[in-house]
């Protein structure tokens, strides 16, 4: 089943001045869907064409929606490790939120759902 829309991206401010790093990127040609992420020093890029659909499902059912238009930001007793932005459209997904420093509940079924997509690194993004 293709999509009318997907846009899929995860970014980290690592400083002050908002400097932005696309950790993951999603990027469509031809038809095919291809996701792209940095780990460390290396840009990893494969095709998920075959689990979109999957992984749209497992969003929709871990109610990634009530994210939309969140700032998870909570005070911290240590300087601020890090600022955040996750951005994901699609047919029934509507998701733009930041955070710094927190991260929502139920990111670890997040995390889980990109290892089901070949984020083979658990640990990515935000151990």
């Amino acid at each position: 089943m293709a999509l009318k829309k997907f846009k899929f991206e995860y970014e980290i401010c690592p400083d002050r001045e908002g400097n932005n790093d696309k950790l993951i990127s999603l990027e469509v040609k031809n038809g095919k869907y291809y996701l792209g992420y940095n780990h460390g020093n290396d840009l990893i890029v494969f095709d998920i064409s075959s689990k979109v659909d999957v992984f749209c499902q497992g969003l929709i059912m871990m109610n990634i929606n009530e994210w939309n238009q969140k700032c998870f930001d909570e005070p911290m007793d240590f300087f601020p490790g890090y600022f955040w932005k996750l951005t994901i459209i699609a047919d029934d997904i509507n998701v733009v939120c930041k955070g710094k420093d927190n991260l929502p509940k139920n990111w670890n079924e997040f995390k889980a759902l990109l290892c089901e997509i070949g984020i083979e690194d658990r640990k990515f993004p935000f151990g």
